[in-house]
């Protein structure tokens, strides 16, 4: 007899459950989710834009900085061990920005590619009655 009831407890709690699910479904759009997940893609490809011109700024700024030590070489301001130890430090920051700037552009390029995605579901929504 207890079995009988947990039984029913059981399919109850379960209709339950699977009720609640199915609202909180339905109050959940595809299109709506796929926008939210497109406006988080652009809002990160252009912070690693951002983060690419300060990059390369920076980048530019230290072979500025090495032209300059060099032609304060030639003047006769600075030594050559001195400009060799400040192009070398140069050089090394330079080095490391490169990297920094070759990570950034793997990162956007696959940002892309979730972009060009989400673009191609969309499309193919919209042409085909079936879920993807």
């Amino acid at each position: 007899m207890v079995n009988f009831w947990v039984d029913i407890y059981k399919k109850e709690l379960k209709y339950a459950i699977l009720n609640d699910l199915n609202e909180l479904t339905n109050g959940f759009s595809t299109e709506d989710l796929l926008k939210q997940v497109e406006q988080k893609l652009n809002s990160k490809q252009r912070k690693l834009q951002n983060e690419l011109v300060q990059v390369e700024s920076k980048i530019n700024n230290w072979n500025d900085r090495n032209q300059k030590y060099f032609d304060s070489y030639c003047d006769g301001i600075i030594t050559h061990e001195q400009y060799e130890q400040y192009s070398k430090n140069n050089l090394a920051k330079i080095a490391q920005s490169e990297a920094v700037k070759a990570q950034i552009n793997i990162q956007l390029e696959e940002c892309q590619n979730q972009t060009f995605t989400m673009d191609l579901k969309s499309k193919l929504k919209e042409f085909a009655p079936f879920k993807i």
